[in-house]
């Protein structure tokens, strides 16, 4: 079950700012939380970024995703070293096509395990299976590209490495998705030159774009709810305006993920993690948005 109601330092003033605004509190501790990410993300530019040893920014990295694990999600984060950690016992005791197979299982049935307990038997929440969904791409995405990499000669990473890469600050509440190869070309500084890193333009831009749509999501639920569609005085409107108002539904209902995803990314854009080899930053997104509101169909719009 959800700690989600534990009290500590921090939560009395998010559950307070939740109440005034009249949101539930789970959605603002995530959205704080990325705000949280955008002053990390700062800290690595300014402080961790400086540093030689790629085992010290990796450690750092961790605490700082594991202080927002336990931020957002109580002790429930501790699934998502559920993950990692099963993930790295496969790997150290079988060989790794087999592991690599069982890896799989394991881990979309944990997430299946988790969004049945959680998000059906009840109705949808915020939880733990949020981030988790991300966990369960990036450990069977690792599983099989250290397959592919074995006859290289590839060696298992340490389990404080795996950890890592699962709790990475930049990607770990709500994506965007990221292999283990630019996590570890980026700790590495093999990503990009640091001498020809991101202006912090960029990273500000993509916050703004995510502000802009939560802002619009808040003021838009009230306009346009799921319940009005079964009343008697939504089947007395003319075809078309129902028509009309089904699409408002379902376009606004959609702001609220632009915005965290949107959020997620600027932080990542201000580390450079992002880079896409080309000397832009533009290699990790969680949404087209110029495809979301210029898109005729759902292709366009999961196409990169």
């Amino acid at each position: 079950s959800s700690g989600i109601n534990a009290e500590w330092p921090l939560r009395p003033g998010v559950n307070l700012l939740a109440s005034n605004m009249g949101l539930p509190v789970d959605a603002v501790r995530l959205v704080t939380g990325l705000l949280f990410c955008q002053i990390f993300a700062v800290l690595h530019r300014v402080v961790i970024s400086k540093m030689s040893d790629p085992t010290t920014k990796r450690t750092i990295h961790l605490l700082l995703g594991l202080f927002l694990g336990y931020y957002v999600w109580d002790l429930d984060c501790l699934h998502h070293c559920a993950s990692a950690l099963g993930f790295y016992l496969m790997f150290s005791i079988l060989p790794w096509e087999l592991a690599a197979k069982l890896n799989f299982l394991y881990q979309l049935g944990y997430l299946a395990v988790g969004y049945y307990f959680n998000n059906l038997v009840e109705n949808y929440a915020i939880n733990w299976t949020t981030s988790q969904a991300v966990v369960t791409l990036k450990m069977i995405g690792i599983g099989f590209d250290l397959c592919d990499r074995q006859k290289d000669g590839v060696k298992l990473p340490g389990v404080m490495t795996i950890l890592g890469y699962v709790f990475f600050m930049g990607t770990y509440l709500v994506g965007p998705l990221d292999d283990f190869k630019r996590f570890e070309a980026f700790f590495s500084d093999k990503l990009f030159d640091k001498e020809k890193g991101p202006g912090i333009g960029i990273g500000l831009k993509r916050v703004a774009h995510g502000v802009f749509y939560l802002v619009v999501s808040v003021l838009t639920t009230s306009f346009f709810t799921t319940d009005y569609m079964f009343t008697p005085q939504f089947l007395d409107l003319l075809l078309p305006l129902r028509i009309l108002y089904v699409t408002a539904w379902g376009h606004c209902g959609l702001y609220k993920y632009l915005g965290v995803w949107c959020i997620a990314e600027s932080a990542c854009m201000y580390m450079g993690y992002t880079f896409n080899g080309e000397e832009k930053w533009d290699g990790l997104r969680n949404v087209s948005t110029n495809a979301f509101h210029q898109s005729t169909k759902l292709q366009d719009i999961i196409e990169p």
